[in-house]
C-alpha cells in the first residue's frame, strides 16, 4: 500500500529531486499512520494526513481513502489479543502473509546478483535475513541449513 501511495505522488514542476524528497515525505507520513495501535490515535493521523497532503497530492491520499476501511481490521485484532493477555506486533497483522513477507526479503537479497555465487553467500543472505525477521538461533533449529531454512518459514 505504501508503494502505491508512494507511486501516486505526482510533484507537478518540481526537479527530479525534489519529487524523490515529496515522494519520501508521503510515504513517511502515510507510515505513521499504521504505527499506531488505538483505533483513535490512528483516525487521528489519518486526518492530519489529510489535511497536510489533500491539497498537494490528492492522488496519493486517494490511494488510501479508496481502501481506508480494510487497513483497519488489524486493530480488532489487536484489540482481541489484548482482551485474551497477548501482545501482537501490528507488522505480524498485515494483509501480506508473513511468508510472502520472508520470500520477498529473500528475492530482495537475491536480485542484485541474479543468483547465489556460493554456499556461502546463500548462508549469509539467509542469516541476514532471519535476523531481520527476529528468527534468531532460539526459535530455530541449528542442524541443517535447510532445516534452518524451513523452519524459519514456517514460522513466519
Amino acid at each position: 500500500m505504501l508503494q502505491n501511495v508512494r507511486d501516486a505522488v505526482r510533484g507537478p514542476g518540481l526537479t527530479r529531486q525534489a519529487k524523490r524528497a515529496r515522494r519520501r515525505a508521503v510515504r513517511q507520513a502515510a507510515a505513521s499512520i499504521w504505527q499506531a495501535t488505538e483505533r483513535g490515535t490512528v483516525r487521528q493521523r489519518w486526518q492530519a494526513f489529510q489535511d497536510q497532503w489533500q491539497g498537494e497530492e490528492p492522488e496519493a491520499v486517494a490511494v488510501i481513502a479508496r481502501v481506508w476501511e480494510g487497513t483497519l481490521a488489524y486493530l480488532a485484532v489487536l484489540e482481541h489479543a489484548r482482551e485474551r493477555g497477548e501482545h501482537w506486533a501490528p507488522q505480524d497483522l498485515r494483509t501480506t502473509s508473513a511468508l510472502e513477507r520472508v520470500n520477498r526479503a529473500l528475492r530482495q537479497k537475491a536480485r542484485p546478483g541474479g543468483t547465489f555465487q556460493s554456499a556461502t553467500g546463500l548462508t549469509a543472505a539467509l542469516a541476514l535475513l532471519f535476523a531481520h525477521r527476529e528468527l534468531g538461533p532460539d526459535r530455530l533449529p541449528t542442524d541443517w541449513w535447510t532445516e534452518v531454512l524451513e523452519a524459519g518459514l514456517l514460522a513466519a
